[in-house]
């Protein structure tokens, strides 16, 4: 948690906030019948840091290539937020981690009280994985390749 505190000062406070979408999940995506791609599902939307949202598209996609695409167009149209992005990506990267660590752990004690012991090692095997995510954002590599792709997640 220290090193989320000490992430979370050096962060500069932006001037203002962006309107960010909030939920990246693979079905909220159509394609349009010119090619391009349209964002459904708009009930997330929310004001926030582009940063908190580029993570989280990071997630939903599919593969790396879609989200390296999603990047590249993203900051053509903002290119100055590619610099902001890099520098503070591990911040929000590991922010998303945490969550979604705790979020295993709450969902593992609930199996347990239910007496799924199979259910509840599941939970913790991905908990686990995402604490070693944190770890490694914490390094300052948020997207280790070995850890990043080695499971599927919701």
């Amino acid at each position: 948690l220290t090193w989320l505190r000490e992430k979370t000062t050096e962060r500069p406070i932006p001037g203002f906030y962006e309107l960010i979408h909030g939920d990246f999940h693979r079905n909220n995506f159509k394609m349009t019948p010119d090619g391009q791609i349209a964002m459904i599902d708009l009930g997330a939307m929310t004001y926030g840091y582009f940063e908190s949202d580029l993570v989280d598209a990071r997630w939903g996609f599919i593969d790396q290539p879609w989200w390296e695409g999603f990047c590249a167009d993203y900051f053509a149209v903002n290119p100055e937020g590619r610099e902001r992005f890099e520098r503070y990506a591990p911040l929000f990267f590991g922010l998303f981690y945490l969550n979604k660590a705790s979020v295993r752990a709450v969902r593992a004690r609930k199996s347990l009280e239910k007496d799924r012991p199979e259910a509840a090692e599941i939970h913790r095997a991905k908990g686990q994985r995402y604490w070693n995510l944190l770890l490694a954002a914490m390094d300052g590599e948020p997207l280790r390749r070995d850890l990043l792709f080695e499971f599927e997640d919701d």
